[in-house]
């Protein structure tokens, strides 16, 4: 197995990254196009570029069928460069029932013994199985397409209700949107938490999503208007605005002019969680931005994100992320 996303900080972790996404005759092109949104397009909230990006195919970086005018400022290459890259993604694969070129098999089966980091978004994985890349690894894509690709690649452990697997070199979303939740926690990998989350309002997106695939609409930030998704987004937006506050089921249900009962369904309809777990998550993304951001003691930082104790704080890193508050820091602080 490669290196893992985890164990990529080093004195070079804010250098941009090589990403090379790989494209193919009738490849799904929104998935295509999510990537391109996440990985080249340039983020106003940055200075910086973190990220080097090419599209690398089979014709010698001719797109040949592909005719997308955002590729206009993008590297086109052949599948030589390939090699160059830190991370090489796959949007959807042409067909489930597709078999890869005899030179693009190799050349991801290259990649891979080079140690280099795949990312597959949706039917990508079916690349991945024809490879016998996925083999013994754990791995997702959308739902419609388990049962096939599990009869396909039996060796492979497919997770039917994840939004993405990560097995450590090998990357694996769920349906398209998906891919974007995938594309966001490769960001916080590779430069923490607070990029992520930057990204994700650009790009008008929830920086992380619990639940399954059936979780579909994340929170927005939308004027104040009548109709409960809207409500929902003013309310988020206040939430996330001061966490310090004790925010119970009654009060949320108030704030959007709703019975308790009637809350807990539109709020489980819409985000897919409930308002518990949901206020959790928001609190240990901010405890993380803080954590990579400022030196502030655990206790201070506990108080900031409405966690009320360092106990608590602690139980939900260990919860939520497997690992403690300080362990965290050391992976990911700005100021080490």
């Amino acid at each position: 197995m490669g290196p893992s996303l985890h164990n990529s900080k080093s004195s070079s972790a804010n250098a941009p990254k090589k990403v090379s996404l790989l494209a193919y005759p009738n490849l799904c092109v929104f998935e295509f196009a999510c990537a391109l949104e996440v990985f080249a397009q340039p983020k106003i909230d940055f200075d910086l570029a973190h990220y080097e990006v090419s599209v690398c195919n089979q014709y010698d970086g001719k797109t040949h069928e592909l005719t997308l005018g955002s590729l206009s400022n993008v590297k086109q290459v052949g599948l030589d460069e390939l090699a160059a890259a830190d991370l090489v993604i796959l949007p959807g694969w042409s067909g489930a029932q597709v078999k890869p070129s005899k030179v693009l098999k190799e050349a991801l089966t290259s990649v891979i013994e080079q140690g280099k980091t795949v990312a597959s978004i949706c039917s990508g994985a079916f690349l991945l199985g024809y490879c016998g890349i996925l083999d013994g690894r754990k791995a997702t894509t959308h739902w419609r397409y388990i049962d096939e690709a599990r009869r396909l690649f039996p060796t492979a452990n497919f997770d039917r209700d994840t939004l993405f697997c990560d097995d450590g070199q090998i990357l694996t979303s769920a349906g398209s949107a998906a891919g974007l939740d995938l594309c966001l926690y490769i960001v916080a990998q590779h430069f923490g938490q607070h990029v992520a989350n930057a990204y994700a309002r650009q790009l008008v997106f929830a920086p992380y999503r619990e639940g399954g695939q059936a979780q579909f609409v994340p929170p927005s930030a939308a004027p104040a208007t009548s109709s409960p998704r809207d409500r929902f987004s003013t309310l988020l937006s206040t939430i996330e605005r001061d966490l310090q506050q004790s925010y119970t089921v009654k009060k949320m249900a108030d704030l959007v002019s709703m019975s308790e009962r009637h809350f807990m369904r539109t709020f489980k309809s819409l985000l897919g969680t409930t308002p518990t777990k949901y206020l959790a998550q928001l609190r240990i993304q901010r405890a993380r931005e803080l954590l990579e951001t400022t030196s502030l003691p655990i206790k201070t930082i506990a108080n900031e994100c409405g966690m009320g104790s360092e106990e608590s704080l602690r139980h939900h890193f260990r919860l939520l992320l497997k690992t403690s508050p300080t362990q965290y820091r050391e992976t990911f602080s700005d100021r080490l």
